[in-house]
């Protein structure tokens, strides 16, 4: 699939940098059975903490998005057998 990716920046032709394809992993959510979690936003909400686009403590994860609809998310959060 990166592959293929690779081939449709180039065909663009707009000067992109390719190289971040490598850290690709797929278009979905990473958590387990799609769940969510603080720390997927987090690194977001550090990022523009940083840049000065939000205040320290002015946002939380758990503001951003919700497990609610999944139900899946459940067993995700179980802990294994």
């Amino acid at each position: 699939m990166i592959e293929r990716f690779r081939r449709l920046v180039a065909k663009r032709g707009r000067n992109e940098n390719d190289d971040v394809l490598k850290y690709w992993r797929s278009y979905g959510v990473a958590g387990p059975h799609g769940a969510m979690s603080d720390k997927d936003f987090q690194v977001w909400i550090d990022w523009m903490v940083k840049d000065g686009e939000l205040e320290p403590g002015q946002l939380s994860a758990q503001q951003l998005y919700t497990n609610e609809l999944n139900p899946f998310a459940a067993r995700a959060a179980a802990p294994s057998p």
